[in-house]
């Protein structure tokens, strides 16, 4: 993993799946994640989410320059965000791709209470090609 906001981020995946005890980092360069649990747990569906990516498009309504930058400190402040861009045609429409679980309904009411109305446009699944 590249750095510990990486592993941290990890972990916090892991530990949100059913049946997980306890999750740790092992071998050399700490690299390898252990996970114990009781009962079934799901690795297949842990790795899933590890490698998932989203995105998230949230249509706001932004009168100045100003809002415009408060809404993009916003959406880059996010846990698990990589990427944040002004898309449609007036530029009203912020789309976040971010890996793992990024929260798009707290983000959209963040935005909300921080810059004005903001409304759920879509979330999905970024596929890798």
């Amino acid at each position: 993993m590249k750095n510990n906001k990486h592993r941290s981020k990890a972990l916090e995946i892991a530990l949100l799946k059913n049946g997980v005890v306890s999750v740790a980092f092992k071998g050399e360069r700490k690299n390898q994640l252990e996970i114990i649990g009781e009962g079934i747990v799901d690795a297949t569906g842990i790795a899933e989410n590890l490698r998932k990516k989203q995105k998230v498009i949230i249509e706001v309504k932004m009168k100045c320059k100003k809002c415009r930058s408060k809404a993009l400190a916003i959406a880059v402040g996010k846990k698990g965000v990589t990427s944040v861009a002004f898309k449609g045609e007036s530029k009203n429409q912020i789309e976040v791709i971010g890996e793992g679980i990024v929260d798009a309904a707290g983000l959209a009411e963040m935005l909300r209470k921080k810059v004005g109305y903001a409304n759920l446009v879509s979330v999905e699944e970024v596929r890798e090609r």
